[in-house]
């Protein structure tokens, strides 16, 4: 069936960290742990240097979130920049933290941008973050969205945003949207079929990937088992995302940070959606292009990235 080609769309145009999982340096991190409920942990990492001053709220790719195996985060620490790091529950790193005997929240609940949005609005609360700045990457644009939502947080920047779930690949996304159509005809059974052809997708991928992710990760194989399934869950809480289709609040100012090395067409997306943002809230210049940056920013430009963040967190 043609909604097999799913598998390009949502995770292949939002794998923030691949080549972070493969080049990362081989060293301990000793991420913290908050507790949202039994069996929703976020595992994060923090550096509060001035509790007056704004804090950096890093939030992850699909992959997993910033830590100090990353150059970005070791110069934020030089810098004396405050931020906080998280990985939602469903990164491993986070499953790790779950206690044993209790069950993983996913498995007696459905996951959506939502949910993933009051993990970040909890941690902000739990920690007393004073003046936080949401800082999206690539996935999280999709959190971020459900962030602004709240009208709580008055500055978000979003990095290389995912704009649609299927931008790397937008004629499957066509063909797998026709498809959800056509078996949500039968308003019965159409949803449920719909759901389980997608979600068996997603599955499949992650399955393709997890040699490697554990090869590159290795402290993350006492939670293989449910790795494919969070993963799953992950990707498709994103499913059907089109960050163009928001009503942008007067109330929150958004900043872009796009690499200029992008691939094209999600350039272009990116570039779309900044447009519409600048339309519809008269705000002019809300962005900037990084040069010699990919879709990766903070490993393919991190002094660059950190500047730009400091500046906005020193004027906040």
């Amino acid at each position: 069936m043609k909604i097999k080609s799913l598998i390009a769309c949502l995770v292949l145009s939002v794998i923030t960290f691949v080549s972070i999982f493969v080049h990362a340096e081989d060293e301990a991190v000793k991420l913290k742990s908050f507790k949202i409920k039994n069996g929703q942990y976020i595992a994060y990492e923090s550096h509060i240097a001035d509790q007056s001053k704004s804090t950096l709220i890093l939030l992850p790719g699909i992959n997993r979130g910033l830590d100090s195996r990353d150059e970005a985060i070791r110069l934020a620490r030089k810098m004396k920049l405050n931020f906080v790091s998280l990985h939602f529950s469903l990164h491993p790193e986070s499953l790790l933290k779950i206690p044993a005997g209790e069950t993983p929240a996913f498995k007696i609940q459905s996951y959506s941008s939502a949910t993933l949005a009051n993990e970040v609005d909890a941690l902000i609360t739990g920690l007393n973050i004073y003046k936080p700045i949401i800082i999206s990457l690539s996935y999280s644009s999709t959190v971020s969205t459900e962030l602004a939502k709240t009208g709580k947080y008055p500055l978000i920047i979003e990095t290389a945003p995912m704009i649609r779930f299927d931008e790397s690949d937008p004629q499957g996304g066509a063909v797998t949207e026709f498809w959800t159509s056509f078996f949500n005809l039968n308003p019965f059974l159409g949803p449920f079929f719909s759901s389980y052809v997608i979600k068996n997708t997603y599955t499949q991928y992650w399955n393709s990937k997890l040699p490697s992710i554990l090869a590159s990760y290795p402290e993350t194989e006492p939670v293989k088992s449910l790795m494919v399934s969070a993963y799953t869950e992950l990707s498709y809480a994103a499913h059907g995302f089109d960050f163009r289709k928001q009503k942008f609040s007067e109330n929150t100012v958004r900043f872009f940070m796009l690499g200029e090395q992008e691939l094209e067409n999600r350039l272009e997306l990116q570039k779309e959606a900044v447009n519409i943002y600048q339309n519809s809230t008269a705000r002019a210049d809300a962005f900037v292009v990084v040069p010699k940056a990919g879709h990766i920013l903070p490993s393919d430009a991190p002094e660059t990235y950190l500047q730009i963040l400091k500046a906005f967190a020193e004027n906040y």
